[in-house]
């Protein structure tokens, strides 16, 4: 649970207003920080798996419930650079901006800059020779005398040196004044410095790429080579469990399992592959199958079978006989009315390019 971060983080800090930037760089769906940020047709922003999840089953924006369609999702490029930018300093300004909490001891203050030392002298002349009251300060200004170029504290100086030294006498001599750290005897044994060991300088390595260099000095890196390369959405009233089994096959997922299973399999991998395309730090298939993997485990760990189908429910509907008496088709074509459109709206798009050529 250390890994959780939330913006009330920042409450306990002397800056307890980043609470409201942590808030506005999450998701409004997970709550997490936005990954592989995108916008919609209605100016809103969320992780791309987030709300393409969510299209997939509402085709609405998840704030204002706008109509919204897969294809109108954006990338932000410059948000998904902040974020991660913020990411690695949170930990930092946390520490740095953290309030130290004064305990009840430090509210008596006390003047340490002087310490009284009673010294005794034998040595001092008659018109000296008393018991003496010393205030050694611990940090004292060293300065030089302008007339004979001693060195001594500007207290002496001022009070009777340069007085001395401007009339051509001698000052007296000073009690020498023993340094704070001089009351402890050191040992009589001179210590030995350890040998010296060569030092070994490490390979040099490359500098890491900050975030503003990425976005400003590297931007061929931030388009991804084709929107081809999107997976897309099956028709699965079309495929049979022979076709559906060779197109997870192809793409490297397991096709064991019941037709269910294989639906929701290959719906998941469809938003996490396309949601892989909206960052420009893309994950490697491999890792994005993992990713399958774990979200399988983790379905099937709750002991509720039935939970794997969550993400085939809309399939499944697909794949009912439309000639059934139970066939909902009012229901049907409410529920996909946002789709249809979409898919008008692209024969549309595809025919004016087919006169265009």
């Amino acid at each position: 649970m250390s890994d959780v971060t939330d913006f009330s983080d920042w409450a306990s800090t002397q800056f307890p207003g980043l609470a409201e930037l942590d808030s506005l760089l999450r998701c409004f769906i997970c709550k997490d920080f936005l990954r592989a940020p995108v916008l919609t047709s209605c100016g809103h922003t969320f992780c791309s798996a987030c709300v393409r999840k969510y299209i997939f089953d509402n085709a609405k924006c998840p704030l204002c419930q706008t109509e919204q369609y897969e294809s109108g999702l954006k990338r932000s490029i410059l948000l998904e650079e902040i974020v991660l930018c913020f990411l690695k300093q949170r930990p930092d300004l946390l520490q740095v901006l953290q309030k130290r909490i004064r305990p009840k001891a430090d509210a008596h203050v006390y003047d340490n800059t002087s310490l009284i030392v009673e010294v005794k002298s034998d040595e001092i002349t008659d018109d000296w020779k008393e018991q003496t009251s010393v205030a050694v300060p611990f940090r004292q200004e060293m300065v030089e005398c302008p007339v004979c170029s001693s060195i001594m504290s500007a207290e002496d100086l001022q009070t009777e040196h340069i007085d001395y030294c401007l009339n051509g006498d001698t000052p007296p001599p000073k009690i020498q004044k023993r340094p704070r750290s001089s009351f402890f005897p050191k040992s009589a044994t001179p210590t030995k410095s350890p040998p010296s060991v060569p030092s070994v300088s490490p390979p040099p390595t490359e500098p890491e790429t900050t975030n503003s260099d990425f976005y400003f000095n590297e931007a061929e890196k931030h388009a991804q080579s084709s929107e081809s390369r999107k997976l897309p959405k099956l028709n699965y009233m079309a495929l049979n469990n022979l076709k559906l089994k060779e197109k997870l096959q192809s793409l490297g997922i397991s096709a064991v399992g019941t037709r269910p299973q294989l639906e929701a399999r290959y719906n998941e991998y469809y938003i996490l592959f396309n949601s892989n395309l909206d960052s420009s730090h893309p994950a490697s298939e491999r890792e994005l199958r993992h990713k399958l993997n774990q979200w399988e485990a983790q379905q099937t760990s709750n002991g509720n079978a039935s939970s794997v189908l969550s993400m085939s429910r809309t399939s499944n509907a697909r794949y009912m006989n439309i000639e059934s008496k139970e066939f909902d088709k009012k229901g049907w074509n409410w529920k996909y009315s946002a789709e249809y459109r979409e898919l008008i709206e692209q024969a549309k798009e595809h025919a004016r390019r087919k006169r265009k050529v």
